[in-house]
């Protein structure tokens, strides 16, 4: 029987031990689009001695150490529940390198402005996490920009004040962290046409070095995420769980969002942040047939790229111009337990090259995030609520 790629499935894991797989449970599963593991068993060369003829033979090819790697797309998927980690949590932790995930609903005691507040009560709460604020009935996501006692501020500026009494909930934060040394383990299992089970894989020591984050105006927002890793096994997969208990449900949409530059909410069309990691592979030890671990062997390079429809030049064509960087926000969905939100603080845009068709002209902006001081690691932030 042949395999059916459309019901193939795919459980990640964290490792213990670099480099071993931990066998995955129903609950790791993560939905995906594709998944693509490379592998080369061998890396074999030819010799570089002198022979009679020209061609290549079997006694003149020499093993290398084995190398491997992967790329998964999938959707980003809240879990649909505040303070449940989505599907995707240990790939997003692999990429960002530390989580924050404090449970709190407060009120606004005092103090209501566009940026910030006095709570009922601030307890646990650091800069940097996320966090929602009923204005007017709509649950807006934020990053905490200070926190003293009770008193807070946020960012970006709400449309407008809340009121007093109104609800404030904590969720899930991803932040960077200098040392990245969190490895996964990759299984995927395929099955035949008639449903039997099919080919399996495992990949081992995989690190993120890549991750992609795209919103676009009509779509669900998507992943992907991708590195190096250790080594890939078919025989040495572990076995397939049971079930597959996959979180959340439908995720939002570019229908349901917004995008701001500083305070000043701006009409776009796709948002693109890539984020390279450089991650590294140490596979040059004398005694080793294989990647011994992985380090972080390069600077971390967060490139952002926003599509606008040519029309007010203010909010982000005139900084621009002038060299100006500016902070960046994005929030995609409104409903509680559904919510993704996103922030660079300080983004170096370039002049846009302005096309010139017959219909509206568009600006492609391209940037790239950068850190508000040296060891800050805060280029980007990634929220759920």
């Amino acid at each position: 029987m042949l395999e059916i790629g459309r019901r193939g499935r795919l459980y990640v894991t964290t490792e213990v031990t670099f480099g071993t797989i931990v066998a995955p449970a129903s609950a790791d599963a993560v939905r995906h689009i594709n998944f693509t593991p490379t592998f080369d068993p061998k890396n074999r060369v030819s010799t570089p001695e002198k022979k009679d003829s020209p061609g290549r033979h079997v006694t003149g090819r020499f093993d290398r150490r084995e190398t491997a790697g992967w790329n998964l797309e999938a959707l980003l998927r809240p879990s649909g529940t505040i303070n449940t980690v989505p599907e995707a949590d240990e790939l997003l932790l692999a990429a960002f390198g530390s989580k924050t995930n404090l449970t709190l609903s407060t009120t606004i005691a005092s103090v209501p402005l566009v940026g910030g507040c006095t709570l009922t009560s601030g307890t646990g709460i650091a800069v940097g996490d996320s966090i929602s604020i009923v204005v007017g009935g709509v649950k807006y996501g934020r990053f905490v920009a200070s926190i003293a006692t009770n008193a807070v501020t946020w960012v970006p500026n709400l449309p407008s004040a809340p009121i007093v009494g109104a609800v404030v909930k904590t969720g899930i934060a991803y932040k960077l962290t200098t040392a990245l040394a969190i490895s996964l383990g990759l299984c995927h299992y395929g099955k035949k046409t008639d449903g039997t089970a099919g080919f399996k894989r495992g990949v081992s020591g995989a690190v993120v070095d890549k991750l992609a984050l795209n919103f676009d105006a009509n779509d669900e927002p998507r992943m992907t995420v991708g590195g190096a890793a250790k080594s890939q096994t078919t025989s040495g997969t572990p076995s397939a769980p049971a079930a597959f208990t996959s979180v959340g449900n439908q995720p939002p949409s570019g229908i349901s969002g917004e995008v701001w530059i500083n305070n000043a909410a701006y009409k776009s069309m796709k948002l693109g942040i890539d984020m390279t990691n450089g991650m590294a592979m140490r596979n040059d030890s004398f005694g080793y047939s294989s990647a011994e671990e992985a380090f972080r062997g390069g600077y971390r390079a967060v490139a952002i790229g926003l599509d606008a429809k040519v029309e007010d030049e203010t909010v982000l064509f005139d900084n621009t111009e002038t060299g100006t960087n500016v902070a960046l926000f994005a929030q995609c969905g409104f409903t509680e337990g559904n919510i993704i939100i996103v922030r660079a603080p300080a983004v170096e845009f370039k002049v846009p090259d302005t096309d010139d068709p017959d219909e509206t002209p568009n600006w492609p902006f391209k940037g790239m995030a950068l850190e508000s001081a040296d060891g800050a690691n805060d280029e980007i932030f990634l929220g759920l609520l």
